[in-house]
């Protein structure tokens, strides 16, 4: 029975490193699934940005829509020199009138009664 103490001996050495190694993996996928976890919340949260990007980026005016909105403004540049020209001329009526009053009230308040 000598024989029996060394096969005790060589499995508990084998069953010693099973053990380790199975502990060892054990730890190593208790790892890779916490890292899994955390990249797919990652690419969870990835998804969320890019869908609230989408969004604001399909709210933004088109090319077409610029090109409108330039001209819009073009053209109420156009009128905008139109009214400027417009309250020129009044001002310069409205001094007239101005001088015109001046002289009839001097001159009625000159003349006698």
């Amino acid at each position: 029975m000598e024989w029996i103490d060394p096969i005790t001996k060589i499995g508990s050495l084998v069953f010693s490193i099973f053990a380790m190694a199975f502990a060892g993996w054990t730890a190593r996928n208790k790892r890779n699934d916490q890292r899994l976890k955390d990249v797919e919340k990652d690419v969870r949260d990835t998804q969320t940005e890019v869908a609230q990007v989408k969004e604001v980026v399909a709210q933004l005016p088109t090319a077409k829509d610029m090109h409108e909105m330039q001209i819009t403004i073009t053209e109420t540049r156009g009128e905008v020199r139109e009214i400027k020209t417009m309250i020129r001329s009044q001002s310069e009526n409205m001094t007239r009138l101005e001088k015109g009053l001046g002289t009839v009230t001097q001159y009625l308040m000159e003349s006698p009664k």
